[in-house]
């Protein structure tokens, strides 16, 4: 069983894509990804363009890592939202908020970047339950498992 699968949705808060509003991000599941229920975020245009464009917090909550975690996820911010419930961003290139900050959803916490020796610019993104990196949603929308899905935040705009 996956992790978080036993966990009612209502226990789940309600998480959306960690982008502004309106904007379209490629994200890629792998099945030799590490956690195995990370997504990675990039432009449709590919390449470094997302290098520097912001990332938002999927939802409220109070920030409890926000500095290098070192090779492999580099910058990280990680965000407790409630009952048991964190998101991770990684690999940033810039880090916009501290430790024990509470942030909105619409709130900037950081930039994509290529940090933890990673050789292109992405977002790596995790939903994690009881620290354990677990199967996204986004709302009550399952993520696409394995390959690559379009992601567009339509809620929690403002």
């Amino acid at each position: 069983m996956a992790a978080g699968a036993s966990i009612a949705a209502a226990e789940r808060p309600s998480l959306e894509v960690p982008f502004p509003c309106g904007q379209e991000w490629r994200g890629n599941t792998r099945k030799n990804h590490d956690p195995l229920n990370a997504i990675d975020f990039n432009l449709p245009t590919g390449g470094d363009s997302d290098l520097g464009k912001p990332v938002q917090a999927s939802n409220g909550g109070r920030v409890t890592f926000a500095g290098n975690k070192g090779t492999g996820y580099g910058l990280t911010v990680d965000i407790y939202h409630a009952n048991g419930w964190s998101t991770r961003y990684a690999h940033l290139s810039k880090v916009d908020v501290e430790v024990g900050q509470m942030v909105k959803a619409t709130s900037g916490i950081g930039r994509v970047g290529k940090s933890g020796g990673q050789s292109s610019a992405h977002l790596h993104y995790e939903q994690r339950y009881n620290d354990t990196a677990a199967g996204i949603y986004f709302k009550t929308t399952k993520a696409k498992y394995w390959g690559d899905a379009m992601y567009t935040r339509t809620t929690m705009c403002s």
